[in-house]
């Protein structure tokens, strides 16, 4: 099935592969900043253990609220692409491909796009070329993650005193 959609359908749509996502949820856009929805939407799949990847390529340093939302993910692979322009978001099941970025105020524009099921030959198409994609981006979680760090830093090791004495090696018979 193919159905064109128009900007309320498009944000209902991309809510709908995050929230339907079973193990994978790939989202593509030049530009990501989060809306609440949106990171709720996020956290709670990655509650239910879905694989989460983010690939954006318009601004290598992500805005503090998106940053913080996403350094609470387990499970999300986030990757950078510089001369990525196309905005896809899909699940196992569904594909969005539209004019809209993941971007807060997007909502505001009119947009277009389609909902493609698995079951047409463009959902593997795309899906082809997103992991083309994704091959040829960076790991952008060390720069996310060390930022994040930089605000709430991990807990300190317990001193040497306070660690239980190491066992002595039962004598042999």
């Amino acid at each position: 099935m193919v159905q064109f959609l128009v900007t309320s359908d498009i944000v209902s749509a991309i809510e709908g592969v995050i929230r339907d996502a079973q193990q994978q949820a790939v989202l593509v856009s030049p530009y990501l900043q989060l809306s609440p929805t949106f990171a709720q939407r996020f956290l709670e799949a990655d509650r239910r253990g879905v694989a989460l990847t983010l690939l954006y390529g318009k601004k290598d340093k992500l805005e503090e609220p998106t940053r913080s939302a996403l350094s609470k993910l387990q499970r999300l692979k986030l990757r950078f692409l510089e001369n990525v322009h196309a905005k896809c978001y899909f699940n196992e099941s569904e594909m969005v491909i539209t004019s809209m970025n993941l971007y807060a105020f997007s909502a505001n524009n009119r947009e277009m796009g389609v909902l493609v099921t698995a079951d047409e030959d463009i959902y593997h198409s795309a899906r082809r070329e997103v992991l083309t994609m994704l091959e040829h981006a960076r790991d952008d979680m060390p720069t996310m993650l060390g930022e994040a760090r930089a605000v709430s830093p991990p807990p300190a090791a317990a001193p040497a005193a306070a660690r239980p004495p190491a066992r002595k090696p039962a004598p042999t018979p």
